[in-house]
């Protein structure tokens, strides 16, 4: 058995997809589990399904082929904009998908056509987050000419159907959502519907950032579809990044194997330039400190972190192989190859399922 290694529990992740999902339920809102950080792992997109979701999303094919290729049958959404060169496949693979740009919509409807098949697009609308979406003064626009898609089509069983509009939060800008966005974008639908004649069966409002206003008991009537990936593998409120009670915070734990222990000095020796990946790193002088080092480093981790399960371990820094920490105030002595966990963010929980270094075990 491999180290460092990522340990999944699919009976937590079930637990809190069933939170999320009964949380929703009450404000008439339906939602798709997002596998996108978990590479389409098909056990963790089956514990989402046993925990309620309606379907699932992720943002790259080779991940919803995985999961269709695993005897998945729930219904998947395609999360990110398709690029042209992938459209036949997107229309193969996913049911849904989010949109922006007309081109792409026209080039799915007719690969739909030609593969004999229905595709649902969500138009997404930018409320200031500033990632993908059409501004809202082109929705009506853009809304009429997808619409046209369908008046003209020769058989309404195959081609793009316009499934509803949808949007997102807290990714690019770290915009927050509220009542006020999502009463706009249920606005826009109801003009939608008014102007051009069209039905909106589906208002995506957003992330798992949506979930907090759910939980504290206020919703936007008409809006009832999220897609919830990181608040169902973690446990908590991403607006307040605290814990929701009743939900599983540690359904993912890195293991990883203790390499080197020595009483070095808190800073370094020497005249301090740049580090391994162009930063310009500061010390504390706290005097002698024990250190360990475990084989665990950024190409693991990505762009995430990890905190210490075991009390009085700190994390000091990572290079690209090798997370340094501070074992000063550890409970026991600390020795090579002892093995570590850590409770890892959603960065590294994107970065240790990608990392073909770590081994993944779920259970």
């Amino acid at each position: 058995m491999g180290f460092p290694r990522l340990l999944i529990d699919l009976a937590k992740l079930e637990t809190n997809a069933r939170w999320v999902t009964d949380l929703c339920r009450r404000h008439g809102v339906s939602v798709f589990g997002v596998t996108k950080a978990c590479c389409g792992d098909p056990e963790v997109g089956g514990a989402m399904l046993r925990g309620g979701v309606g379907g699932l999303a992720d943002s790259r094919l080779i991940n919803l082929r995985r999961l269709k290729e695993a005897g998945i049958k729930a219904p998947l959404l395609l999360l990110r904009s398709p690029m042209p060169s992938e459209i036949p496949a997107v229309v193969q693979l996913a049911g849904m998908s989010l949109n922006s740009d007309p081109g792409v919509i026209r080039e799915l409807d007719r690969q739909a056509r030609q593969q004999g098949v229905l595709h649902r697009a969500i138009l997404m609308v930018d409320l200031g987050d500033l990632r993908e979406g059409v501004w809202p003064d082109r929705v009506l626009e853009l809304v009429r000419e997808v619409h046209s898609l369908e008046e003209h089509a020769r058989d309404y069983a195959t081609g793009v159907r316009l499934a509803g509009l949808g949007t997102n939060f807290a990714c690019f800008g770290g915009v927050v959502p509220s009542l006020p966005a999502l009463g706009g974008l249920a606005e826009l639908a109801g003009r939608c519907r008014r102007e051009v004649g069209v039905d909106m069966p589906v208002l995506s409002g957003g992330n798992s950032t949506s979930l907090h206003l759910l939980a504290e008991g206020a919703w936007q009537p008409g809006i009832n579809h999220l897609r919830v990936g990181e608040s169902i593998l973690l446990g908590y409120d991403l607006v307040s990044r605290r814990p929701f009670a009743g939900m599983h915070q540690d359904a993912f734990l890195l293991e990883a194997e203790v390499i080197e222990t020595e009483r070095k000095p808190s800073v370094p020796t020497g005249e301090i330039g740049f580090d391994a990946f162009g930063n310009r790193p500061h010390f504390e002088d706290r005097g002698l400190r024990q250190r360990a080092i475990v084989a665990l480093g950024k190409q693991d981790l990505g762009a995430g972190h990890v905190m210490p399960e075991e009390a009085g371990v700190e994390v000091v820094g990572a290079s690209s192989d090798h997370l340094i920490l501070d074992v000063t105030a550890a409970a026991g002595p600390v020795r090579v190859g002892d093995r570590l966990r850590f409770r890892p963010d959603y960065g590294a929980i994107l970065g240790a399922c990608t990392s073909p270094y770590v081994e993944k075990i779920t259970f």
